[in-house]
């Protein structure tokens, strides 16, 4: 297996039940980094269910402006994601790929963060928990960019509707997912 030291590996956590994978990486490109996997755990009942592919993308979204890279390409969407994609703000370029501009923001001194635990109480609601969430990331990062607020939003509002269970991206999509049962610990 050949390495790749700027792949870009993600895992969406809620307590101790997986809820979504995403792999991106630029490969041999200097100007775009590619998601080549994107799933959110099947069966639709997990904490997360509407926000994998949001998320996921906001994540994907900081590295590549890290990386100084302007465009983010979906590389096997999976049929059927269509939609959820084109809410976040992808479109076909003019090559057929599935991309999304990365917007310019000032370089700033960047935080790593390596992990982040975060708890609530089961009463609060999921638009809550991102509200604290994006408060915070603000106090951290100084500014919100449009383009992070839209992504949001959309997991947001029409999350549940858009996301289809289990793959979105990634040669799998043909296959079982890779999230299993038995990653519950």
């Amino acid at each position: 297996m050949e390495r790749d030291p700027r792949g870009f590996d993600l895992s969406l956590w809620s307590a101790r039940e997986l809820c979504g994978l995403c792999y991106a990486s630029p490969r041999r490109s200097r100007r775009c980094i590619k998601i080549i996997l994107l799933e959110g755990k099947p069966g639709g009942a997990h904490p997360l269910r509407g926000m994998v592919a949001s998320l996921s993308v906001l994540a994907v979204l900081e590295y590549a402006k890290m990386l100084r890279y302007s465009q983010i390409e979906v590389q096997e969407p999976v049929p059927g994601a269509g939609p959820v994609y084109q809410s976040l703000g992808f479109t076909h370029d003019a090559e057929g790929r599935l991309v999304l501009p990365v917007s310019a923001t000032p370089l700033r001194n960047t935080l790593q963060i390596s992990e982040v635990f975060m708890s609530y109480s089961e009463e609060s609601t999921k638009a809550n928990l991102i509200e604290r969430l994006m408060a915070r990331a603000v106090r951290l990062s100084g500014k919100t960019t449009d383009q992070q607020l839209h992504i949001l939003n959309v997991g947001l509002t029409q999350g549940k509707q858009l996301e289809p269970e289990g793959a979105l991206a990634g040669p799998r999509a043909a296959t079982p997912s890779a999230l299993v049962p038995a990653i519950n610990l």
